[in-house]
């Protein structure tokens, strides 16, 4: 199988890893900043359709992931005709280049798309009701996919957060602010259910390989308000629970409007996987070991401890350091030989 990614931020490159390290031929695109990456990569722009079909020609995929698109909110809200421009004609071209080239297609979509004005959990079967130009333009986008590609799936993940070197999401930026002892103010009116990248890429592996068709929510197992999920970064890192202060949602005169109660039903994904997806604590700890790796080899590794962060990041998660230190010895002593 052959997987071409659009899009090179954190869930794209968590995807690429991951299928490279099961055998599958993983492509990347990138368009304003290209990474250095283990896989081939393609400059591609989603919203000029030439710069779709020409890399569906030359690749020729059997499967795309279209993780494109332009995330700040309340931007989308100033500049709406640059959001429909992006997150609706954008996919539009690629659905129709995988029709052109007969590929699948998998659309991330967003939790946004319910209005959060309920107290139960959200099916795949519920019918959206967005409020904001973000969340209308990826139902939008939704409705292209579905109608347009025969064998496509789309999920519905929220508030992705993981260890991303180039930009911060929610966790990471709570981390940064906790360990330097800044305080935050922090809502404790907006419930959703936190997804790890390093696991909603699994899901979409999963999904694929498992040549699954429709809509999945593919988000943590847990529903929570983002100060609850504060207090847990604080918890599993060992920083202050103090500095967090609750607020509302309209304390920070946002100018998009956020669901308040946008729980996810799992159940769907959950028997995909014959497993439940990751809880925020599981989530959290996970990234900690990740750091806790990290720390240990850039005690051990010295100048090359940046390529096995990468690695540690998506294909160590279940090791002892000790047992990756050890096992990675040999591998040390050639790369520092390269060096010199």
């Amino acid at each position: 199988m052959k997987l071409l990614v659009i899009g090179n931020g954190l869930v794209g490159n968590k995807i690429l890893q991951k299928v490279i390290r099961r055998g599958i031929k993983g492509i990347g695109t990138w368009y304003n900043t290209k990474k250095e990456a283990e896989y081939k990569q393609y400059k591609l722009d989603k919203t000029n359709k030439q710069s779709v079909f020409e890399v569906m020609k030359t690749t020729r995929p059997d499967v795309v992931v279209d993780t494109g698109a332009m995330h700040n909110v309340d931007r989308c809200e100033r500049e709406p005709e640059e959001s429909h421009r992006i997150n609706v004609d954008g996919t539009e071209n690629v659905a129709k280049a995988c029709n052109k080239y007969g590929s699948d297609m998998l659309f991330i979509s967003t939790d946004y798309i319910f209005d959060g004005k309920t107290d139960k959990k959200y099916t795949e079967n519920d019918n959206p009701n967005p409020t904001s130009i973000y969340a209308k333009h990826k139902l939008e986008a939704e409705k292209i996919v579905l109608e347009s590609v025969d064998d496509a799936i789309v999920v519905r993940p929220s508030v992705i957060y993981g260890w991303d070197v180039v930009k911060d999401n929610f966790v990471t930026w709570a981390y940064k602010e906790l360990k330097k002892g800044h305080s935050i103010n922090i809502v404790d009116d907006q419930y959703n259910n936190p997804t790890l990248a390093d696991d909603l890429a699994d899901m979409i592996i999963s999904l694929i390989e498992n040549k699954c068709r429709g809509v999945f929510h593919t988000a943590g197992s847990e529903c929570l308000n983002r100060y609850e999920f504060t207090l847990e970064i604080a918890e599993v890192f060992g920083l202050d629970k103090s500095l967090v202060n609750p607020i509302k949602t309209e304390d920070l005169n946002q100018l998009a409007e956020r669901p308040k109660k946008c729980c996810m039903d799992v159940d769907k994904i959950t028997k995909v996987l014959r497993r439940k997806p990751l809880s925020p604590y599981e989530g959290l700890t996970i990234m900690r070991n990740q750091l806790e790796w990290k720390d240990q080899i850039v005690r051990y590794g010295g100048k090359i401890e940046k390529l096995f962060f990468i690695l540690l990041l998506t294909n160590f998660q279940k090791f002892h350091p000790e047992e990756i230190i050890t096992s990675m010895d040999s591998n040390i002593r050639k790369l520092r030989g390269h060096e010199k």
